[in-house]
Order: structure tokens, then sequence, then C-alpha cells
């Protein structure tokens, strides 16, 4: 479990440092209607420029790397500003589309991405009369993931001092705002499967749980070393020799 611990913690920055976060422009769906990705690009970067522990990636920087890299800024996509983000050592990128309507600006696809481990949070659908409106909305989103990612810090700090209700207090925390986070559903399972305990005074019905939960981690990521081989060890114990023969 230890490996687990140092994979799955929440990245952080040396003491003096913030986590840089890169804010590219929101592109526009169609070729009609107010550009007003920049606008919102730019809301965004003096909204979380007042954060205490985080600060954007100035327009200025991204557009020098930009013409280092030979990236035009009209074809960047989500794929592309992540790359653009490991380079200009951004730990977080936003990225998304906007639709524009007779009078308004519809927002339905516009994600924080961690460069780290490559979780992405969405922002609910929402739809706004003007560039200010929905960097405001988007902020409020972007405030709420970064309490997910702390509450996730706390969720694997308990689990290394075994403080297992802690642990699962605090992923479920994080899981209310991003039901969809590997981490989060791991870091749960993980906890569960020790509270299970060994031998006669085993949880079956914990050990159900955290099987149910380690399958979930895999269907969000099929690749997830340690749910794969916890998988295995807990439908072997539960039974399930060949669940556990799949999984391994």
């Amino acid at each position: 479990a230890a490996s687990v611990f140092r994979l799955m913690n929440s990245p952080q920055p040396a003491v003096a440092s913030k986590f840089k976060v890169l804010v590219p422009e929101l592109a526009r769906v169609g070729d009609s209607g107010k550009n007003i990705g920049d606008d919102v690009a730019e809301e965004m970067r003096k909204l979380i420029a007042r954060m205490p522990r985080h600060e954007p990636i100035t327009k200025k920087e991204m557009e020098a790397s930009l013409k280092k890299f030979g990236l035009k800024k009209e074809e960047m996509d989500c794929i592309k500003n992540m790359q653009l983000g490991v380079h200009v050592n951004a730990q977080l990128v936003m990225c998304g589309e906007f639709t524009p309507m007779n009078d308004s600006f519809k927002f339905d696809s516009v994600k924080f991405i961690s460069t780290e481990t490559q979780e992405a949070f969405a922002v609910p659908s929402l739809t706004v009369a003007s560039a200010k409106e929905a960097a405001a909305q988007i902020f409020q989103q972007f405030e709420r993931y970064i309490n997910t990612i702390e509450r996730l810090g706390f969720c694997y700090q308990y689990l290394e001092s075994q403080q297992y209700p802690q642990a699962i207090e605090n992923c479920e925390a994080a899981l209310a705002v991003n039901p969809q986070s590997a981490k989060a559903n791991l870091g749960k399972a993980l906890a569960i499967y020790q509270m299970a305990g060994t031998g006669e005074q085993t949880d079956s019905a914990k050990l159900r749980e955290s099987l149910g939960l380690y399958r979930k981690v895999l269907e969000l990521n099929p690749l997830d070393q340690e749910a794969l081989r916890t998988a295995g060890i807990v439908a072997a114990r539960h039974g399930m020799n060949e669940q556990s023969r799949i999984q391994l």
C-alpha cells in the first residue's frame, strides 16, 4: 500500500511556490456569433491570480510557448493544451468550448484537467450573457474542484496513518463533487478493504463493497495497476476465483 500513497497523494508544490494553472482561450463552436473565448480566459486568469495557492500562466508566457513549439492558437484543443501545460509546468489546465446563441452563450464542455494524473473535472453546463458572468461561474466550480483535491490529499494522509474512517470521510467529500474521480474511488476502496479485516474476523460486506469500488476504478482507468492487483486479491478472498483470475 505504501506505493499507492506515494503515487496517489495530491501533488504538492514547494513551500514557496504556487500551483500553476494554464487558462487558454475557450474555442467557439461554429463561425457565427461573438467570440468571447479569449475574454473568458482573461477574466479567469484575473480571478485565479487572487488565490493564495494558485497562479495562472500569463498570456504573454502562453503566447511565447505557442510560438516556441510552432503551435497556432486557433488549432489548439484539449489534448494540445494538455501537452502545452506540461511544457510550461502547469499542474492544471482549463479547456473547452462555447456556443454563441441569440443573446447569450452556452458553455457545456469546460473542464479542468490535472497534467499529472489526467483526471478531469467537468464544469456543469451553463448559459450566460457575458464573458465576465461566464468566468465568475466557471471560477466558482474551479474553487469546488480545488477543494476536492485538498480533501483527496487528506484522504491519502489518513490512509497512510491507518485512520480509515477519516480517510473514507474525505474521499467521499471529494466524490460528492467529482464522482468520476478514480483517485477518490481508489482511496475509499483501499480504506474499506483495510477495515474488512482478515481471518475469522473478516467482514464480507466490506469486502464486497471494496470490490465494487475497485471495479469502478477500473471502469474509469482500466490500466490502474493498484486496482487491478488488489481487486484480484479481494475477489480471491471473497471466493470469486474466476473473477480473481480475470483481475490478476
